[in-house]
């Protein structure tokens, strides 16, 4: 089972978004930032998209024009997103299971994940921690004794 750390981290991290997501989030509308609040609210545990269109108070149909016209995706694609970009962070700046990731940020498998991840990234989460490491380490100044 995964420890509860990650799921509190991922849930810290997923509120800072890139620049691009915040310039979005202060002119979009207030249905929009309520939706995305609820997305990010527990990312270990996602909720069907008509779960978050009934709690932002829309119909699925109008959260999908709503999420392409103020933020140019659909909401499924921002979820995943969002839900991606934390995760990275796990592999890249701990030494977290894969399949803890997995589970801290809301995947069912490491191979749906890494579907995704892949997608996103253009590699697996595995694969980028080690190049993500590789470069971080020659990237350190070296030490000569």
């Amino acid at each position: 089972m995964a420890s509860i750390w990650p799921i509190r981290w991922l849930n810290r991290s997923c509120t800072a978004k890139p620049a691009r997501l915040q310039e979005h989030a202060r002119s979009t509308n207030s249905y929009v930032r309520n939706a995305v609040q609820i997305m990010e609210h527990d990312i270990e545990s996602p909720m069907l998209l008509p779960d978050i269109a009934a709690q932002a108070g829309l119909s699925q149909r109008h959260l999908d024009r709503l999420f392409r016209t103020h933020l140019g995706r659909s909401p499924k694609r921002h979820y995943l997103e969002c839900r991606l970009r934390p995760t990275r962070s796990l592999v890249r700046q701990t030494d977290l299971p894969i399949y803890e990731a997995t589970l801290a940020s809301g995947f069912s498998s490491s191979s749906y994940l890494a579907k995704w991840y892949t997608q996103q990234f253009g590699q697996v989460p595995l694969e980028k921690r080690q190049s993500f490491a590789q470069a971080t380490s020659t990237s350190l100044p070296r030490q000569d004794h």
